[in-house]
């Protein structure tokens, strides 16, 4: 189950008449984040089928030197009662680890626009929101206390290889016109399952999907649009 970790109102700097679900909402995208850490529906069988072993393929995604990716999301589901439909776009670096994302929700029948940075390092994640205007401010809040939802490592997607659990070859699927494995498995300490789709001749990633099930039932699904381009993220001022 994914333990998201409360911060007070004040910290977070919503006005008190609706901060409670829509910060509740942000912690449930970061820590997802974090899961998916370790896109596109409609995937059609290709062929020949793989001869490798899931851990085969794992080994050589985790040797083909992932240096930085960028991605589409979608999120649909709810978490602790709050209901969450999520789109967006996003940047990720593995050295330094750290994530950059514009994101547009709805939470409890209100559209919210935010962009959102998170700093492994620190454990530090930034956010801002953009919309609706009675929320929307020009500055960076900075979380600082997100040790239990945003450990060290998790965000580098690299890294999430070798922590999958029973992982399974599903087969080989064709995804936005690349041949891709499509691999199964768990994560430790979560419910839910993980689906990566990794590139037949390079190794890459080209899909992530997270349905996680318990206290926060929601599916997540990552399509990586490019993969190497030395894109770089800077800190907010916060």
């Amino acid at each position: 189950m994914l333990t998201i970790k409360r911060a007070q109102d004040a910290k977070a700097g919503l006005p008190a008449f609706s901060s409670k679900p829509i910060l509740a909402a942000m912690l449930v995208v970061a820590a997802l984040f974090v899961f998916a850490g370790c896109g596109a529906p409609g995937a059609t069988q290709a062929k020949p089928t793989p001869t490798l072993t899931a851990q085969q393929i794992l080994t050589k995604a985790q040797a083909a030197h992932l240096t930085d990716e960028t991605f589409t999301i979608t999120m649909q589901g709810s978490a602790a009662g709050t209901s969450l439909d999520v789109t967006g776009d996003g940047k990720g670096t593995e050295n330094p680890a750290r994530m950059a994302m514009t994101l547009s929700m709805v939470v409890s029948g209100t559209t919210l626009t935010m962009d959102m940075v998170v700093d492994l390092a620190t454990n530090t994640t930034y956010t801002k929101i953009t919309a609706p205007a009675e929320l929307a401010s020009n500055k960076w809040t900075k979380a600082t206390d997100t040790s239990s939802t945003l450990p060290t490592s998790d965000l580098q997607l690299s890294a999430q290889y070798s922590k999958l659990t029973n992982a399974k070859l599903v087969g080989s699927e064709q995804v936005n016109g690349k041949n891709t494995y499509h691999i199964q498995g768990g994560v430790p300490s979560t419910t839910g399952t993980v689906d990566l789709y990794i590139g037949q001749t390079d190794y890459l990633p080209v899909k992530m999907v997270l349905n996680s099930t318990g206290d926060s039932a929601i599916q997540m699904t990552v399509t990586y649009t490019a993969v190497n381009t030395g894109i770089t993220i800077d800190l907010p001022a916060a």
